[in-house]
């Protein structure tokens, strides 16, 4: 076993380092974007599962449960060992790791049904990590260095809005809403034409915006503003090798996110 470490205040149980990387792991997964990661950790706490008990399980308590879900989590779900039919955690437990996982799982089902209600797919206005949204569409979490992903016959687009630059600055920049339903998108600089007619024939894309990379020294999430389709592809002027597009959004902006974007002003 590792060396027992305590996490810093008083009157908390004193956890290994294996029992830590568990306990950091399943909250760096909150806010929950899926409920299966939680399900099946809360179902092996009671013991070692057949791969049928599992998705038994699943069938019950998750809403529209595909099984290519659970081949997904079982790729990436660390802290889980299989062996032939049976799965495991991999963890030591003990009755203190026991009751703070407990805890910690109820919180974060119940936090999942406060922020999705009965939403399977992606909420609008909610926001997102990149990690998280590849979580939700059955994709790698580790691929997250681009912004834009090209996926069967959709795109995924992630953007930054730059609202910490100078006014001078904005202007010149080119993502940004020119109206709360039509966002002007820039994509990649010297863009593939394999990559241009995948945007192109695309029949929708998934856009996530934030108003900046960084606020107050954290990394900003993603908010979901919806589908939209792909139009007008013009090639910008200057050598970076850029298109611009105009994306039709299926809803229009919330008023307290056009201000948050920069399509209105105080």
């Amino acid at each position: 076993m590792g060396r027992a470490i305590c996490i810093g205040e008083e009157n908390l149980p004193v956890f290994t380092e294996k029992q830590i990387d568990f306990i950091n792991y399943l909250s760096g997964l909150l806010p929950l974007v899926r409920v299966h990661e939680y399900q099946i950790v809360k179902l092996l706490l009671d013991g070692p599962k057949t791969y049928q008990e599992i998705v038994m399980y699943l069938t019950e308590t998750v809403q529209g449960f595909v099984l290519a879900e659970l081949e997904h989590v079982l790729t990436y779900l660390q802290f889980v060992e299989k062996d032939k039919n049976i799965l495991r955690l991999s963890v030591p437990m003990d009755d203190q790791l026991l009751e703070y996982v407990q805890d910690l799982i109820e919180y974060g089902l119940i936090r999942y049904v406060i922020d999705n209600g009965n939403e399977t797919g992606f909420k609008l206005w909610l926001n997102y990590r990149m990690d998280q949204v590849q979580l939700k569409l059955l994709k790698n979490p580790g691929n997250i260095m681009v912004g834009t992903y090209y996926y069967d016959d959709y795109v995924v687009i992630f953007a930054s809005l730059k609202k910490d630059l100078e006014e001078a600055d904005k202007l010149n920049y080119k993502d940004k809403f020119l109206q709360p339903d039509l966002f002007q998108w820039e994509s990649m600089t010297n863009l593939p034409q394999s990559h241009l007619e995948k945007l192109m024939k695309s029949t929708f894309a998934h856009v996530f915006i934030r108003k900046m990379t960084t606020e107050n020294g954290l990394v900003l999430p993603f908010t979901y503003v919806g589908k939209g389709k792909m139009s007008n592809p013009r090639k910008t002027d200057g050598d970076n090798g850029t298109y611009l597009f105009d994306i039709h959004m299926e809803n229009e902006l919330p008023e307290y996110l056009q201000y948050d974007f920069g399509l209105t002003k105080e």
